[in-house]
């Protein structure tokens, strides 16, 4: 798997067609964060989620996770852990002791 800063330009139709195939709402470029994370396999993008640094306190924000729905389970599944692991590592490194996300997705409240 290989994750990359999310371009917010160049990369944002790929997180709208998502959304559309999901019937999630589709998140204006100005709600996002500038720590959005795309991962990919096989130079295929599989998945995103935007980290949001809390700056007067000790805990930051996990926030809109998504994957592409047409990607296998398995590979789903990678890229979050993958995804989730990477945020973890970025906001420790970032100083923060906690990491929050709130989710109605059975699977993103088991991780």
């Amino acid at each position: 798997m290989e994750i990359k800063l999310l371009d917010k330009n160049a990369d944002y139709n790929i997180l709208f067609k998502w959304w559309k195939e999901r019937d999630h709402v589709i998140i204006p470029k100005s709600m996002l964060s500038d720590y959005g994370f795309l991962v990919s396999k096989d130079n295929t993008p599989v998945a995103c989620m935007f980290l949001y640094p809390v700056v007067s306190c000790d805990w930051c924000m996990i926030r809109f996770p998504i994957s592409d729905k047409n990607a296998t389970k398995e590979i789903r599944n990678e890229a979050m852990n993958f995804l989730f692991e990477n945020m973890f590592k970025l906001a420790k490194d970032m100083g923060y002791k906690r990491v929050f996300c709130t989710t109605n997705n059975p699977a993103l409240e088991k991780r």
